[in-house]
This record gives structure tokens, sequence and C-alpha cells, in this order.
């Protein structure tokens, strides 16, 4: 619903991204009830989807624990970190709340199509709805994981290997289809056409502006 707002403000909506994630999950992982400690967070902006329309959003690997006002280590109490739906909330309750404070300071800029009672009104109802926040259970393999995500995000929206043929008026390439959409033993993999200009015009908007952080580590892996 937002993406319009996101083409004509990356950086600032990127600030606001990051910064409600990684309070969040802050802010829940420092209630003994979770973990009573500073965890570390790596997080990574991604906004591509396998077929290379917008889809913002971040992958964070955090630590299971953290170091508590002691320095002593605690270990996270779940096996998978934190309940998904109370991240959610405190997710969106800021993501929102950061936005709005953006909106009032003037530091938007608002797509035509969208004036500011319109982006506030919308931001209200999203207030009211779920949002997409999965929780993955603890991994045995952090380096494996960590290199994973490196290579992920070194990758850029495609890599040359999904590819498949390019003439001067479409570009075929694979991608890789939900698990929600796969039936019995079927493949996975699907094949996309798209007109270069539309193929160049995805490929573009996932360019981050210059200088923009895209990779970002917080509490334990600040700095």
């Amino acid at each position: 619903e937002l993406l319009d707002v996101w083409r004509y403000n990356k950086r600032t909506l990127a600030e606001i991204l990051f910064k409600a994630a990684s309070k969040s999950l802050g802010e829940l992982l420092a209630d003994p009830k979770y973990c009573g400690g500073s965890a570390g967070m790596l997080a990574g902006l991604h906004t591509w989807s396998q077929t290379l329309a917008a889809h913002l959003h971040l992958h964070v690997l955090v630590t299971a624990g953290g170091l508590d006002a002691q320095n002593r280590w605690r270990p996270a109490i779940k096996n998978c970190l934190l309940p998904r739906k109370v991240l959610m909330i405190v997710f969106r309750g800021k993501f929102r709340a950061l936005t709005l404070k953006a909106i009032q300071q003037g530091k938007l800029t608002l797509p035509p199509s969208m004036p500011k009672a319109r982006l506030i009104g919308e931001l209200n109802r999203l207030g009211r709805v779920p949002w997409n926040v999965k929780i993955f259970d603890r991994y045995t393999h952090g380096r494996g994981v960590a290199t994973y995500l490196a290579h992920y995000l070194r990758g850029g929206p495609i890599g040359n290997n999904r590819l498949l043929t390019a003439s001067d008026s479409v570009v075929r390439f694979r991608y890789r289809l939900p698990a929600a959409n796969q039936a019995g033993d079927r493949s996975r993999q699907a094949i996309a056409t798209l007109l270069v200009t539309e193929f160049l015009g995805r490929f573009l908007e996932h360019v981050p502006p210059k200088s923009m952080q895209t990779v970002r580590g917080y509490g334990l892996y600040s700095g």
C-alpha cells in the first residue's frame, strides 16, 4: 500500500524501516520475559521479489540471546525467539508512528496521487490490519546462515544463472514459485517473460540511492 511513497522517499523510509525493526526487536529482547539482554542484530534491506517486482522488507539475523547489564550472557528463553504477533504489533506501531512523525515534520515527499490527508488515513487503516512478520526457529549453523545472507544480498535482484534468453523485445528468466503455489511434486520453478523496457524498469527500481547503507548492525553487532 505504501510502495508509491517508497519510490519518492527511499532514503527516509529505509531509515524508518531499519529503526522500527531494530528498536522493536531490541526492546522486546531486553524484557526478561523473552531474554533480558542486548542481542546482536544484522539487518539487510531487500526490495525485490523473485519476479523483480517491488517487495520491500528486511531480513534480520538475531543472536539467540544477549548480554545483560552485568555483561552476563542470557540465552533466549524461546526457541522461536519472540511471539510473532507481539513483534508484529510493536513493529507496526513503531513504523506507523515514525512515518506519521516524518509526515508532520515535512520530511516525506508525497506522491501526486496521495495527498497528506489520504496518506494519514491509509496509515490509520494499516494500523488495524495484520502485517507480515516472520520469525524462524533458532538455527544451529550460524556461520552458514550469515554466509547465505551475504550471498543473497550481494547477488542483487537477479543472478546471471536465472537469465534464459534476451532479445531486442523480451527477456525471459526463471523464478521460484512461493510454497503456497506448489502442487504435489511439481517443480518450484517458473519462467517470466517481460518486455525489455519493463525488465529494465523493474531492475533499476532496486538500485539504492547513492551512499544509502543497506546492511546495518545493532546491539552486539553495532558498528
